[in-house]
């Protein structure tokens, strides 16, 4: 555990936590699949072996790997006490793979690499950091980290879990922004958790 309270580990990640209790949309990775949202639980026994199985981290084409990226770097941000949701737009037009808030109000956006061509195909990662305090990447185990800007944080992550190998630099916000973001994310999460709500 380094001084922000983010856990670090010397290789490999730590494998814990059965299931991610997180509203998110997260692609199946096949063809003729969309995003939909889904929250998972502990209590939950009807996981879609498409989503939440072993298969998941085989990494056989990209979708998979970014799944299974994401799914460990979820687990990992829920377990450093951060609230988190995926596929946030931002007011730049970008949008985030992972921002999340932790009790402070500190927000932390993650970009998930799946493999060197999807990092190399796509410069648009500087545009995040003006709305965040903390900027990691998040890549599968086998990534060659070494082509990554070493000024941002870095997580390594597999399906069923993840950590810190670089902390990320801590930065400020300023608050209308701040202010603008966090009732963005609130909203957001709010309106997937209505639209799971009504499919039940």
């Amino acid at each position: 555990m380094n001084a922000s309270g983010w856990a670090t580990a010397p290789s490999r990640p730590s494998l814990n936590s059965r299931q991610v209790p997180f509203l998110f949309y997260i692609p199946t990775g096949t063809a003729n699949s969309c995003r939909s949202p889904i929250s998972v639980s502990d209590a939950d026994t009807d996981i879609p072996p498409t989503v939440f199985s072993p298969t998941a981290a085989r990494f056989d084409t990209r979708p998979d790997a970014t799944l299974a990226v994401t799914r460990g770097t979820l687990r990992l941000m829920r377990d450093m006490g951060l609230g988190c949701i995926t596929e946030m737009p931002l007011n730049n037009g970008r949008r985030v793979d992972i921002i999340g808030f932790d009790k402070k109000g500190v927000a932390t956006i993650v970009e998930v690499k799946s493999s060197l061509e999807d990092f190399t195909a796509d410069s648009k990662w500087e545009e995040y950091l003006p709305y965040c305090d903390r900027f990691f990447f998040a890549v599968p185990m086998d990534f060659p980290v070494e082509v990554l800007p070493g000024s941002v944080g870095l997580i390594l992550a597999d399906a069923y879990g993840a950590a810190v190998e670089r902390p990320a630099a801590e930065g400020t916000m300023n608050g209308s922004r701040r202010k603008a973001l966090t009732l963005k994310f609130a909203r957001l999460a709010a309106e997937r958790l209505l639209r799971l709500a009504e499919t039940v």
